[in-house]
């Protein structure tokens, strides 16, 4: 809750000239004009207080997609502080992320994005909509259309179940047996389940007869009701329903054919030709009638064009393409883009008899309709704020010479943890604040009444809960706003960033005046303590500054000041913070190595979750404790991505780490052999050579597997024959069945890191035969974003001829080849270069199938993907989409050659586990196709026949429980005899 003063504070940028003139001009509605003077998070500030003042919704036209996504939470958040606009009524309607003439269907989570913020644009809820111009350009449908997009239902309302069932399948809802995930519904009796897109839970609606009789929330995961609602809005999946008669008229124009007659003809017409959707169909909806500009859905607003030097150069870039598409597709004048989207010309033609202003930061250099509309300018005062990078002494500083000269100061810190952390920064540094924000929390309220009371209610300094990426200064409003990367340079905020290079010390920090009270810190001598703050003590006749450091058990130590050197700060080397699954795995498995009983726990988590991370922990921990740790990975290529890893992690500390591979001479695996026997070496990563008879480890602590499916059951018994007491940590994503089987059984201890990192986005996944120009595109539309591409050819042979191919295809891609079969060094070479993004598509085999982290690598093509296994597939899908980057990955099948069924099956599972963390669903569909086969010896595949798999389940998990001592529930069969014939007849089923 955002407290009134703030919003009186930041109602002083209306008093400006600047301001009360462009407010004039949007109520006049009189033509357009320009806007200087404002920087991004001033712009986020000033359009909900000119929204708000004129009366208009506005419509905001930005560069891309991405601008539209860093300007949307600052909007939001500068909404809610003004209270000029709900946060709920800013919307962004993106644009599609492919091109029309491509054959490629838009992603599904940009398809329901937009047809939900349509409907509410459609209905009145839009205040201010923020968009790319490729979006503004799109060819629309009517009001009423996509007002009729979503369903309202309300408890004690009478609805007919089989028109809406049929309803939620034309708008991309999915049937399903028991509702888990957005999008679908499950009707059972008078029971429908559905899972609305924008829901936080699915939700239960129970009719009695037509009639809507309670509406719950319920758990998915226990499928069990919980709160009561009164009404649910039933949001569309998609903007383009499956509809018979938009199809049929698709499906003649691109045949050639023009239908003609009376409507019924028409109809029967279509009905006759058998239509069907195909990949891309949705761009082509317009050619059905839909011809609405974006502005005639808000008839009353203003458009407000952000940097229209950049968007406009943008467009013609982006028109360019779109016409080179279509020349590429062979369509001809069968469907002409100027049928899709309004081209350039008619757009601007009617962006100049719109009400608006166009916002340059530097001033308008040009007029942007070219009719002089942009002659009168408005010129707003604002300004970047300095940036404090950390420093806390010079953030104090700055805020004292602010409020010295009389400036409102304001901090947005994006949680009340951080809120709470600047609280306590400024009691520290005794400057009075206020708080601008409660949160309904009792515990946090009450924390920070106390808080604000101590430190002075009249501050002119004010910290409130929002996100503010970036800061800005008012001048004509007399006002100072900090955002968040103003103060820390937070990783949170850009998660896709690689990892930054460490130097040897860089894990500590030497640099006092940033220490406050509560910090931790490292005694060379005494170990971790807490910071309690500077104390003078007397010393004779005079007196010292000492630092005071508290320890366990509430010991005490004073370090006087000359002694600095015996202190070095205790922070962490990690770069994101951990998921909650992360900590409860790294806790479970530190339990178990602490335990009597050697671990063989298994860390089951999908590609890009955080393992090998899990994995380091563990290994760190092995270390400390003087043993040994061995890494096996796979591959050559894994094994030198582990080696990297490791060492950029634990770069800090004196951790000797080495890989032996085939990426090493024989005279350096010799060295690592004798080290490794002497016990010189900690942590030895490498490939199944690690298993030589050679290699022998004088005090194995800890022995991880990577990717166990690709092991089988002799080389890890041959691991464990190294040392009888050895702990063992199992990752995968796709565990082969066995070991899922014996994790489940309580055979083996399993954790399960279902949480995705933060802003990870699922991976859309294409099905298509093998085309060039399919290729091409794909290819292309990721170089366009400045990002890398696989492509996976599993045929030495030939790869080099593909490899060609894709160069011909796209010449300015930078195009290399990696194989297995390939030189030490060359294979180092390539990777190495397509790790530093000297190439932009790399052509493999397998050999890339696992752990390889390439966050700008986020499209893969699979040749002959029908040659693959299901986990295969699901580890080479897992390369891309790990950043926050939309992801794609195309399963390349032969067009003329009949599919197995169970390759087919494999294809349409790793199709519908799409969404993020399907990885155990996958492991467990390989369990379901190929059997879990024999539990303890060298059998990967197979079935229980003897006695049947569910009984062998339970015959042994009962074994177990009397090995292991355990009382077993005794089973009581209880048979209850009412001589009653009660049977439901045959009729009535």
């Amino acid at each position: 809750m955002v407290l009134p003063f703030v919003r009186e504070l930041l109602a002083d940028v209306e008093k400006s000239q600047a301001f009360r003139r462009t407010v004039s001009h949007l109520k006049s509605r009189a033509g357009r004009r320009g806007v200087s003077g404002l920087t991004n998070p001033a712009k986020a500030l000033h359009l909900p207080l000119l929204s708000s003042s004129s009366g208009a919704p506005l419509i905001v036209i930005v560069e891309s997609n991405r601008a539209a996504e860093e300007m949307l939470p600052a909007l939001q958040s500068m909404a809610e502080l003004t209270g000029a606009v709900s946060p709920k009524g800013i919307l962004k309607l993106p644009a599609h992320d492919v091109l029309p003439f491509e054959n490629l269907s838009p992603h599904p989570e940009i398809q329901e994005e937009r047809a939900s913020v349509l409907w509410k644009i459609a209905t009145g809820a839009a205040s201010i909509v923020l968009l790319p111009l490729e979006a503004a350009s799109m060819r629309l449908n009517s009001a009423d259309y996509y007002a009729d997009l979503a369903r309202i239902v309300r408890r004690g309302e009478t609805i007919d179940i089989d028109p809406l069932l049929e309803h939620l399948r034309t708008v991309g809802y999915n049937s399903a047996d028991a509702v888990d995930m957005p999008g679908e519904f499950a009707l059972r009796g008078g029971i429908l389940d559905v899972y609305p897109p924008e829901a936080d839970r699915p939700l239960r609606i129970e009719f009695f007869g037509d009639e809507v009789e309670t509406i719950r929330k319920f758990d998915p995961g226990t499928q069990r009701s919980a709160a009561p609602v009164d009404e649910v809005i039933l949001l569309p999946l998609t903007e383009t329903p499956v509809n018979e008669r938009v199809l049929g008229v698709i499906h003649s124009r691109l045949s050639g054919r023009r239908l003609s007659g009376s409507e019924s003809e028409v109809e029967q017409a279509i009905a006759a030709t058998g239509v069907t959707v195909f990949p891309g169909w949705e761009f082509y909806a317009p050619v059905a009638g839909s011809g609405q500009h974006l502005f005639d859905l808000l008839p009353n607003s203003a458009v407000v064009v952000d940097e229209p030097s950049a968007v406009f150069a943008k467009q013609e870039e982006w028109w360019n393409k779109v016409n080179e598409r279509h020349d590429r597709s062979g369509v001809g004048s069968l469907v002409r883009p100027e049928e899709i989207y309004f081209p350039p010309d008619q757009w601007r033609e009617r962006l100049s008899s719109t009400p608006g202003i166009e916002v340059e930061r530097l001033g308008i250099s040009d007029s942007a309709t070219g009719d002089g509309a942009a002659n009168e300018e408005f010129t707003f005062h604002s300004r970047p704020t300095t940036r404090f990078h950390g420093s806390i002494p010079a953030m104090i500083d700055e805020v004292k010479r602010l409020t010295g000269e009389g400036r409102r100061v304001l901090f947005a810190a994006p949680n009340m943890g951080e809120v709470e952390r600047l609280a306590d920064v400024f009691a520290e540094y005794s400057l009075p604040f206020r708080f601008g924000s409660r949160t309904p929390s009792p515990g946090s309220e009450s924390y920070l009444d106390e808080t604000s009371f101590f430190a002075g209610e009249m501050s002119t300094t004010t910290i409130v809960k929002a996100m503010l990426p970036e800061g800005m200064e008012i001048t004509d409003a007399n006002l100072v706003l900090f955002g968040a990367r103003d103060l820390f340079d937070d990783s949170d905020l850009v998660v896709s960033q690689p990892l930054r290079q460490k130097s040897k010390v860089s894990a500590f920090l030497s640099d006092f005046r940033d220490l406050v009270v509560g910090d931790y810190v490292v005694h060379v001598e005494h170990g971790i303590s807490q910071y309690q703050g500077l104390k003078e003590l007397a010393q004779g006749d005079t007196t010292g500054e000492f630092m005071l450091l508290e320890f366990a058990e509430a010991a005490k130590l004073y370090v006087p000041l000359t002694r600095l050197d015996l202190i070095q700060k205790y922070q962490d080397a990690f770069d994101y913070n951990e998921t909650d699954d992360q900590v409860s795995a790294i806790a479970d498995i530190k339990q178990d190595m602490e335990s009597t009983m050697p671990m063989d726990r298994l860390l089951c988590g999908d590609v890009g979750y955080g393992k090998t991370e899990v994995a380091m922990r563990a290994a760190f921990k092995a270390v400390q404790d003087n043993r040994q740790v061995a890494v096996l990975a796979p591959t050559t290529v894994l094994a030198f991505q582990h080696f990297e890893t490791f060492k950029r992690r634990f770069a800090a500390f004196p951790i000797t780490i080495e890989m032996i591979s085939r990426f090493r001479t024989t005279k350096q695996q010799k060295e690592i052999v004798e080290k490794v026997e002497q016990g010189k070496i900690d942590i030895l990563i490498g490939t199944h050579r690690i298993l030589s008879q050679d290699i022998k480890f004088p005090d194995l602590g800890l022995l991880v597997v990577d990717e166990e499916q690709r092991f089988g059951v002799r080389h890890k018994e041959r691991l464990k024959q190294l040392k009888k007491e050895v702990d063992v940590l199992t990752m995968s994503a796709t565990p082969i069945p066995r070991t899922l089987h014996m994790s489940l059984v309580g055979l083996r201890d399993m954790s399960v890191i279902e949480t995705p990192p933060k802003d990870r986005m699922a991976i859309q996944t294409v099905v298509a035969p093998f085309d060039e120009k399919l290729i091409r595109t794909a290819i292309e539309h990721e170089l366009e974003r400045e990002g890398q591409v696989y492509f996976v050819h599993n045929r030495v042979e030939s790869i080099f001829e593909i490899a060609s191919k894709i160069q011909a295809l796209v010449p300015r891609a930078r195009v290399i080849v990696g194989h297995g079969q390939m030189s030490e060094g060359e294979l180092e070479k390539v990777m190495l270069s397509f790790m530093q993004h000297k190439a932009d598509v790399l052509v493999a085999t397998t050999i890339i199938e696992n752990g390889l982290d390439i966050p700008l690598c986020n499209t893969i093509l699979i040749n002959r993907a029908d040659r693959h296994g299901l986990s295969e597939l699901y580890q080479l899908r897992g390369r891309v989409g790990r950043s926050n980057r939309r992801a794609y990955s195309y399963l390349l099948i032969p067009a003329e050659q009949e599919l197995t069924p169970i390759a087919r099956r494999r294809l349409a599972a790793l199709k519908e586990f799409s969404d993020l963390g399907a990885g155990f669903k996958i492991a467990a569909l390989d369990l379901e196709l190929r059997g879990a086969g024999n539990l303890l010896g060298g059998e990967q595949s197979g079935q229980i026949e003897a006695i049947g798999f569910e009984m062998y389940t339970t015959l042994l998990e009962r074994t177990v429980r009397e090995l292991k001592g355990e009382d077993l529930p005794e089973r009581v069969s209880t048979q209850l005899n009412l001589a009653l014939n009660l049977r439901l007849p045959n009729e009535y089923i």
